[in-house]
């Protein structure tokens, strides 16, 4: 292996490693927020079109629950820190 080769990938696994968190959280919503693809023959079919109205409404509501879920994780560290505060004090 060429030193220029190693020390490129010495960086893509330093950036992988580093961020794994995030990029297996943009795995997960990808593939939930990823677009159905429908071959044309069917795209005026109303089953699909409702289906894929649908599939689109479920979209939103996941998209909306998972920021939800993100808001209540960022917030689960503040609660714990303000309840170990409020130990502190009645001591």
């Amino acid at each position: 292996m060429v030193k220029g080769e190693k020390k490129l990938l010495i960086q893509i696994l330093h950036f992988l490693l580093t961020k794994m968190n995030d990029l297996k959280k943009r795995y997960y919503l990808n593939k939930f927020s990823s677009n159905v693809k429908v071959s044309e023959e069917y795209e005026g079919d109303e089953e699909i079109i409702e289906l894929l109205s649908k599939y689109r409404e479920l979209q939103a509501d996941f998209s909306s629950y998972n920021m939800l879920l993100e808001e209540k994780r960022q917030s689960v560290p503040v609660i714990y820190s303000l309840i170990i505060k409020l130990r502190k004090l009645r001591n």
